[in-house]
């Protein structure tokens, strides 16, 4: 057998590299693709270490590898997040812009959630996504859209104009903690409360971006049965 493939076979048996998980499992926390490129990598780098020493020791490039791309690959991770949370708010703009306030609280049935309880609702979680990254973010009716809330008399809810400037505002000042987003904060270990993909504050994140979606779809479903056509395309 080749030395090289002997040598990265036995890459994917040792969990102390960081590539395994605690149950010795391959650890698919990463994108497949970063894992696969990864390993290209590091084919790569000890073909040309080789040349240049006699003896190699693969553990310490490993890992002196692993540590350089792991940044990167959270760079990556976290840009597609925010790519992810960038198309939710354009579909939302585009979806509430010519929605008359009179039609905001009309619900398709009696279990339904209406416009605003939805897009209140986004508001609040995005605001807690803020908050997950370290930033300040607040607002005295959150309760109101809090998961499983009652709904209350139409009156009790922000009124429209309030709603959009929230939407607006949490939107930008998330937009700009994402481009922000500092690695050491992101690999923190998650909060309790909110689930999280990967254990760390990045999972949380990326959690929060799939929540936001699910929602942006129920947003575009209440416009069309609102009368006023397709949210996209």
């Amino acid at each position: 057998m080749n030395p090289l493939t002997s040598d990265f076979h036995t890459l994917f048996t040792f969990p102390a590299l960081g590539l395994l998980d605690r149950r010795n499992r391959f650890d698919m926390s990463a994108s497949l693709n970063s894992h696969i490129h990864l390993y290209f990598l590091m084919a790569k780098e000890y073909h040309l270490a080789t040349k240049r020493h006699k003896s190699v020791d693969l553990l310490i490039l490993i890992r002196r590898i692993i540590a350089e791309k792991k940044e990167a690959y959270m760079e990556i991770d976290i840009a597609n997040v925010a790519g992810m949370f960038k198309a939710n708010t354009d579909i939302v703009g585009k979806a509430i812009a010519d929605v008359k306030p009179e039609h905001w609280f009309r619900k398709p049935g009696e279990d339904s959630n209406h416009l605003m309880w939805v897009i209140g609702h986004l508001v609040v979680h995005r605001g807690r996504t803020l908050n997950i990254l370290g930033a300040d973010w607040d607002t005295p009716w959150a309760s109101l859209f809090a998961r499983g809330a009652e709904r209350v008399d139409d009156t009790a809810y922000p009124s429209v104009e309030e709603m959009r400037n929230a939407w607006k505002q949490v939107s930008d000042e998330l937009a700009t903690a994402l481009r922000a987003a500092p690695a050491d904060v992101l690999t923190k270990d998650a909060l309790k409360g909110p689930p999280s993909f990967d254990g760390k504050v990045s999972g949380t994140v990326a959690f929060f971006a799939f929540h936001d979606t699910y929602h942006v779809g129920q947003i575009s479903y209440l416009r069309k049965w609102l009368g006023f056509g397709r949210a996209v395309g």
